[in-house]
């Protein structure tokens, strides 16, 4: 695992993660960036282990001798919100917590989902550094995740209670 300064440290984090989510196809709302009622609250934010080569995320269990196991180059360490989706694998049911499936019965599965945290302006996503402000909006730039405003980052309907799954639609 390599030793960078801090602001070496966070430049490759932010290229890192910008490099991470490249590949993946866009989730962003068409309308733009997220709103106040479908913003990810950053809850769990916590340190992970990005390979740059695999384009994926781990914990320091699924290293194996400080390398990725997929491809065996040093993975580097990047600031991440984690949540935990509940899902049935044969009716895509998604929900909150852990529980049945109203569709089959079968147990909801849990797995964790890593989304980059990065600075941005809540009315056009342009990005930056902490203490930056939008150059179009004049506003500082707001800490915020990668997948805020898809599921599971998405705050938890009202309406839903404990052990409570939603369908296909939950968290839009």
């Amino acid at each position: 695992m390599r030793t960078l300064s801090w602001l070496a440290a966070l430049s490759a984090a932010c290229f890192l993660s910008l490099a991470l989510a490249a590949d993946e196809p866009k989730k962003e709302d068409p309308k733009g960036p997220s709103t106040d009622e479908t913003r990810c609250d950053l809850a769990h934010q916590t340190k992970a282990w990005g390979c740059e080569k695999c384009r994926k995320f781990m914990e320091d269990a699924d290293l194996e001798d400080g390398a990725c196991p997929t491809c065996k180059s040093a993975p580097m360490s990047v600031l991440v919100c984690l949540k935990v989706a509940y899902e049935c694998a044969a009716d895509k049911v998604q929900g909150f917590d852990p529980g049945k499936c109203p569709k089959c019965g079968k147990d909801l599965v849990a797995r964790k989902v890593y989304a980059p945290v990065y600075y941005g302006c809540s009315q056009c996503n342009q990005r930056g550094n902490p203490g930056d402000k939008c150059p179009t909006h004049n506003e500082l730039l707001r800490r915020t995740c990668l997948e805020s405003g898809t599921y599971p980052h998405v705050p938890r309907p009202k309406d839903a209670k404990p052990a409570e799954a939603k369908g296909d639609d939950a968290g839009k």
